[in-house]
């Protein structure tokens, strides 16, 4: 019939396996689900495991990192108060066998011209501080592993010396040892060295302190070093100026040269008995000026440039008034440089002045010529004294020199006091003569002095 719906009819009919099945299927999502718990919980079990592992490592990093700090610390405060070489090393190699449980510990520093190190200071079981007295050990750069250290400079850790060529056993003999420079900046100063009788004793951890310890060592040892060459210096300087002092009464006694005195009364009494009251009156107001000026500066250890040409015009003016045309002298200095108020070691020039006219225009046949020229430079003064006299060579053939020893002194003199205003190796200072000579004669003596600013 048109329009009518069929029905289709299914009879399933369910295998008896198939409840087993599904109880199969329960029991293994059940005990897969059960695998992934356990793993689940072991994952976690290890990762606690593993963070409690890390905070014991941190925790014993953090301690092993503690006990070097304080350790360092206690070092730096030891060393600290510590102002004698030896009295360090001595001290270190008792704490560092007290500090880090060492069986012996020693330190070797150069020999006085650097090629051997020489034990300084031990303790523990291998030396003693009397037997190191007695019998000082020493190594050759290269020589045995502390020769070794330094010569390389590269700190070693040596776990088992039996398996090492270059230990070398003496007395007693550790199984392990440490060795490490004392090294500042790039210089090897010394090693220190240290032996246990268990094998693989010493580790990076000793060998981190040791380092500290060393680099300590080092900056003090310098530092005592360097306070001991100022120490040096400050004496050498104590004792050039007491020198300084005794030169400066001898350089006044060569000022107030005997001759000179006695050459000036002499001129006085010729003035005198001559009836030239005028030219005695002049020489005795300029002679007692002159003195006055000298005893006046004798205690200064410099004067200025204006105050010595004025002591030298006036010693100048009493030898024209005693050898009268036979002397002539010119002066020749700046205006401008007398106006900066330089200053110069008191009566410097006037001993090459006197022996300009004792010994080279006073026997020269004619007229005798004096020039003194100042010139200034950056760093000094050049002054130039020129004569026109016989010369050192015909003063001495003429055994007219009776005072060289007198005259060589004064150099002498001279050359310590300009010495003493060196302040470095590039400044000119001294005193330089040199003979003048014309067609092959001698036509006098140029002297320069080199006075630094």
């Amino acid at each position: 019939m048109q329009g009518a719906t069929n029905f289709l009819y299914l009879n399933l009919i369910v295998p008896e396996w198939t409840w087993p099945f599904f109880i199969v299927s329960i029991l293994l999502l059940l005990y897969i689900f059960y695998r992934i718990v356990r793993i689940r919980e072991k994952k976690i079990k290890d990762f606690n495991a593993t963070r409690v592992e890390l905070e014991k490592l941190r925790a014993e990093n953090y301690k092993d990192l503690l006990e070097r700090e304080q350790i360092n610390n206690f070092f730096s405060t030891s060393l600290l108060l510590k102002y004698d070489v030896d009295e360090i090393l001595w001290d270190v190699t008792k704490n560092l066998i007290s500090k880090l449980d060492f069986e012996d510990c020693l330190i070797y520093l150069w020999n006085e011209d650097k090629t051997r190190m020489v034990q300084r200071a031990g303790f523990g079981l291998k030396d003693s501080k009397e037997l190191m007295m007695r019998f000082p050990y020493d190594l050759a750069l290269g020589e045995g592993i502390v020769g070794t250290v330094a010569q390389t400079g590269i700190p070693l850790i040596v776990p088992d010396t039996r398996k090492d060529s270059r230990y070398l056993p003496e007395g007693y003999s550790g199984l392990s040892e440490i060795c490490v420079p004392i090294k500042y900046e790039d210089e090897i100063l010394g090693v220190i060295d240290s032996e246990h009788s268990q094998l693989g004793f010493f580790n990076q951890s000793h060998l981190q302190m040791m380092n500290t310890i060393a680099a300590l060592m080092a900056a003090k040892i310098k530092s005592i070093e360097a306070d001991q060459e100022l120490r040096r210096q400050k004496a050498e300087i104590d004792n050039i100026s007491k020198q300084l002092t005794e030169l400066q009464l001898a350089a006044l006694r060569s000022q107030m040269n005997p001759h000179f005195i006695f050459n000036a009364l002499n001129s006085i009494k010729k003035f005198v008995l001559s009836n030239d009251a005028e030219n005695a009156d002049v020489y005795l107001s300029k002679f007692s000026k002159l003195i006055r000026l000298i005893l006046n500066t004798t205690r200064e250890a410099k004067i200025s440039l204006e105050k010595e040409i004025e002591m030298l015009t006036l010693y100048l003016e009493l030898e024209k008034l005693r050898f009268g045309a036979k002397l002539n002298y010119h002066i020749h200095v700046d205006s401008l440089l007398l106006e900066r108020n330089i200053s110069i070691p008191t009566m410097i020039i006037q001993p090459f002045i006197e022996n300009a006219i004792l010994h080279g225009i006073m026997h020269k046949d004619g007229e005798g010529e004096i020039e003194i020229s100042i010139f200034d430079f950056d760093n000094h003064l050049e002054i130039e004294v020129k004569d026109n006299g016989v010369g050192r060579k015909a003063a001495a053939m003429l055994n007219l020199d009776k005072n060289r020893p007198h005259n060589s002194f004064g150099i002498e003199v001279t050359q310590a006091r300009l010495a003493a205003l060196k302040p470095d190796m590039e400044t000119p200072s001294g005193i330089v003569i040199e003979d003048i000579e014309e067609n092959g004669a001698a036509a006098g003596t140029l002297v320069k002095i080199f006075i630094p600013q």
